[in-house]
């Protein structure tokens, strides 16, 4: 039932133009429906085996995400029990996505654009 009122949800945004949308997994994420990933993210179809994983750790941990697209893993690592997530990406467009996506949902996601960095300096 959920996914089908995401899947609505959805739809409606897309029509009208939303310019974000909360993922079934829980962060908010600047829409972009015409990518895959995106799509398949925020109606939580990749499962939740990964997720429900996430929240049984026990201890603290540091999340290294790399080629993180724009940062879905990274957001939700933070959100469900990570201290921090480190996001390695060489497109500098995705870099700003993810973070948009940190400052909008509050995350504690350090960005590593590798196409200008070479060093491995934290943003």
């Amino acid at each position: 039932m959920q996914k089908r009122l995401k899947s609505l949800d959805f739809r409606f945004r897309r029509w009208f133009g939303a310019k974000t949308i909360r993922s079934l997994y829980g962060p908010r994420f600047q829409t972009n429906f015409g990518d895959a990933t995106f799509r398949l993210y925020i109606k939580a179809s990749y499962g939740r085996f990964y997720w429900d994983h996430l929240q049984a750790v026990k201890h603290e941990f540091v999340f290294l995400d790399i080629g993180a697209n724009i940062g879905q893993y990274s957001a939700l690592s933070v959100a469900w029990g990570s201290k921090l997530a480190i996001a390695v990406e060489p497109v500098p467009e995705n870099c700003n996505e993810i973070r948009k996506i940190s400052f909008q949902n509050n995350l504690n996601i350090k960005t590593i654009n590798t196409s200008s960095e070479l060093t491995a300096v934290l943003c």
